[in-house]
């Protein structure tokens, strides 16, 4: 194995590790999110007054409508109209909404990158040959930031942050890991139907077949927990018993798991806004772009290899050389710093003007 192959490889398993392939990743094994969730494809509900009118005038979003095609194009949909809040005065949805609202306007100044997501439709699939019946995945297909706005009048809408469609970043690296679908960062189209028939295809490829599914239309299947516990008196855990499906699941649900195999996934076209605490999409995209360069970074050899990657005739070995011999009576420091911290206070000295770029939380103020 060649130094640069073991570098990958490590590089691929910490990567992999951030990921979070395991059950609590609401990326892979998605669960709506306890008053953080807004359904755009079911009917709301509403007074009885108003269940006729509702029943009547209601338009479901599904990715595969002209509807979400629209908003793509857009950036913006009115969720005021599409939920009838005027005309319903829908107390508890428009609480829903608020809630979502706030929560993603402090995750965006705490963190810089959006709280709420437009997610759909969701891929229902399996991520090993040999699987137990109770090893089901479903996924969002697609990730986009979204930002809820209310307006002085109280009216409601979204707005997107990107019109591209955004492949989970989750979902893409565990059908890589687990099935070698090696799908790109972002598909070819923007137009929805035409990036879903190139996604069929990737799977395709590696010889899945995607259905769909058309006996969820307003809400998702549940994922099932793998073992019961047991408790005694003292609420101790005396035992773990392997849940039985069909005790748990619906008529429909089972029917559903039992369907879905290794190589027939199916697709549910629904569509919701929820709220996801993604501050890792950043650092994996930072990681499959240190993957895709040709060589590795001098660096990357040093922080795995320990040994010294600077030559003493490189400007860069120079420049940490002369930083190195600063007099503490030269520098400007009040927290600990390290090195690129360092050569850019050396450069705000020297230099009229300096852009100092970089993700958040990494010390450049």
């Amino acid at each position: 194995m060649s130094i640069l192959d073991f570098i990958r490889r490590q590089i691929s398993r910490y990567r992999d590790l951030l990921a979070n392939f395991s059950r609590k990743n609401k990326e892979l094994y998605y669960r709506e999110s306890k008053g953080h969730c807004i359904n755009l494809s079911k009917t709301p509900r509403v007074h009885e007054e108003f269940e006729d009118f509702i029943s009547e005038k209601f338009v479901p979003m599904r990715v595969m409508s002209p509807l979400f095609q629209e908003l793509l194009n857009d950036s913006v949909f009115d969720l005021s109209k599409h939920f009838f809040l005027n005309e319903t005065n829908n107390i508890d949805l428009i609480k829903k909404l608020d809630k979502v609202r706030l929560a993603d306007d402090k995750f965006q100044r705490e963190y810089g990158i959006s709280g709420a997501w437009l997610l759909g439709p969701f891929l229902c699939w399996r991520d090993v040959a040999n699987y137990n019946p109770e090893d089901f995945l479903i996924s969002p297909v697609f990730k986009i930031p979204v930002d809820i706005l209310k307006d002085k009048r109280k009216h409601w809408s979204i707005k997107l942050e990107s019109n591209s469609l955004q492949l989970n970043p989750t979902l893409r690296l565990a059908l890589r890991q687990k099935w070698g679908i090696k799908l790109p960062e972002q598909l070819e189209s923007d137009q929805i139907l035409e990036a879903l028939e190139e996604f069929r295809h990737y799977l395709c490829d590696a010889g899945k077949i995607l259905n769909i599914d058309s006996d969820f239309s307003e809400t998702l299947p549940k994922i099932s927990s793998r073992f019961k516990i047991v408790k005694d008196e003292q609420g101790e855990i005396i035992d773990r018993v392997r849940i039985n499906l069909e005790e748990i699941l619906s008529k429909k649900e089972y029917e559903l798991y039992s369907k879905v195999t290794n190589n027939q996934f199916y697709l549910i076209d629904i569509v919701l806004i929820d709220h996801f605490n993604a501050n890792r999409t950043v650092l994996l995209r930072d990681y499959d772009s240190i993957l895709d360069e040709s060589e590795m970074h001098p660096i990357l050899s040093e922080l795995f290899l320990g040994k010294p990657v600077l030559n003493e005739r490189t400007d860069d070995y120079k420049k940490i050389k002369m930083l190195d011999r600063y007099r503490e009576r030269e520098n400007y420091f009040v927290v600990d710093i390290d090195s690129s911290q360092h050569r850019a206070i050396d450069q705000t000295i020297k230099s009229q003007v300096v852009v100092i770029q970089g993700p958040p939380g990494t010390g450049k103020s």
